[in-house]
């Protein structure tokens, strides 16, 4: 990983200045892939596509629009991820003008209670108590947040709109982008190996990310019934993960594991 100098931009509303780390270069090593999408690469961290203003409280999306004139600021604050909340307070009040957006952050949200049990070592709770099937979710509330928002990921998924078929065969590769969630960013990153181009490709059928849904609900006979219409040989190692799982009754999110990363055989 190659580090070069900060961005600089400047919140939309008040002009108050954020910045982020100008990544020259990145690779894989220690890369780790889970089963709804979410990529981490170590050497090559991913930075926030949407912050929050820390003066003013305005919600903004990071584009070149709004790159700072100044690039030799010293004094900046650090652009931050978005809490579960700040992600549905963008969806309520009008930051999201683009079905695509509207989908970023649904799956963003639907990310963020994921990484709970992705990083299992929290002050909320142990691995024993995840493996028990517990605190997925803090309250009722969450609960209810959550299960709103994967049925609404559910429908824009098996929407049969043509418009929505057309963007989502493209917005694959952005809300599961292995560097930087900006798409206006260009950097030097050498190209990740060929599982991802699959695994994030375009073509991704979306019923992959319905049985995903699926299968976190708990519903693991729709899971079987929608991995039954699926066909081809390059989803023949997906749909074997996938059904591992079910017949584990798992409704979490899982790694994949190296041999999973780089399956053989498969076409790109």
């Amino acid at each position: 990983m190659m580090i070069g100098l900060n961005e600089y931009f400047d919140c939309p509303t008040c002009g108050k200045t954020v910045s982020r780390i100008g990544l020259i270069s990145g690779n894989t090593v220690g890369e780790r892939l889970y089963s709804d999408g979410q990529l981490i690469l170590p050497m090559f961290p991913e930075e926030p596509a949407i912050t929050r203003c820390l003066r003013c409280s305005t919600l903004f999306w990071i584009t070149e629009e709004i790159k700072s004139d100044n690039q030799e600021q010293r004094r900046a604050d650090d652009i931050k991820f978005l809490t579960i909340y700040e992600y549905l307070t963008a969806l309520k009040n009008g930051t999201c003008k683009l079905a695509g957006q509207v989908l970023f952050i649904r799956k963003r949200i639907w990310w963020a209670f994921n990484d709970r049990i992705r990083k299992r070592k929290t002050r909320w709770f142990s691995r024993k108590e995840i493996d028990k099937n517990t605190r997925l979710f803090r309250s009722a509330k969450e609960k209810e947040i959550w299960t709103e928002n994967v049925h609404q990921l559910l429908a824009m998924f098996a929407s049969d709109n043509l418009e929505q078929r057309l963007w989502m065969a493209n917005i694959n590769s952005m809300v599961q982008t292995f560097a930087s969630d900006n798409a206006n960013r260009e950097t030097g990153a050498e190209d990740p190996p060929g599982w991802f181009p699959f695994w994030n490709s375009n073509s991704l059928d979306p019923r992959i990310w319905m049985v995903e849904i699926y299968r976190n609900l708990g519903e693991f006979q729709k899971c079987r019934e929608i991995l039954a219409t699926l066909s081809g040989k390059n989803l023949n190692w997906i749909k074997a993960l996938f059904e591992k799982e079910i017949e584990k009754k798992n409704r979490f999110v899982f790694q994949l594991d190296e041999q999973q990363l780089h399956p053989p055989g498969i076409v790109i």
